[in-house]
């Protein structure tokens, strides 16, 4: 297993406006919603959305394996960005207690409509930085869904 410092960027674009995206990213219950990638079932969700506030998360992958990810919000930008730090505390991630940054930046790309850019840096595994990003993705399919309903 190759542990190496690595950067994954994303991109979404999200029918809806910069602040219904970024509240998605602190709201408990959206992020409870759509905070598991696919085939996985969210267990639980404590969260603390402030500047120096934690969160964990635990999720079930299809096995049963439990993964549980902690973090911290290091910056709070309203409707622009945020930036945590965040790890992975369970036994089945390669790089466990390996602290990552994350950084979401929201702007407008065109009347009502958000461009997401999510970017996570630290020391990821080569077999990690092969799914994260489907798993990223699926996570962001949801929470595509989930703003698009508190629009209605």
């Amino acid at each position: 297993m190759t542990i190496a410092e690595r950067t994954l960027s994303l991109t979404r674009t999200f029918a809806a406006r910069p602040d219904q995206v970024y509240r998605a990213w602190l709201d408990h219950d959206t992020l409870f919603r759509s905070s598991a990638p696919a085939n996985c079932t969210m267990v639980s969700l404590r969260t603390d959305s402030r500047v120096g506030g934690t969160w964990e998360s635990r999720f079930l992958f299809g096995t049963g394996e439990e993964h549980i990810t902690v973090g911290e919000y290091l910056e709070l930008i309203p409707d622009k960005r945020i930036v945590m730090r965040q790890m992975n505390t369970s036994d089945i991630a390669p790089a466990t207690n390996v602290p990552t940054i994350v950084t979401v930046e929201f702007e407008e790309s065109a009347p009502g409509q958000t461009r997401m850019l999510f970017t996570m840096t630290g020391e990821i595994s080569a077999s990690d930085a092969e799914w994260m990003p489907i798993g990223w993705e699926s996570r962001f399919d949801l929470l595509t869904t989930v703003v698009m309903e508190n629009q209605t």
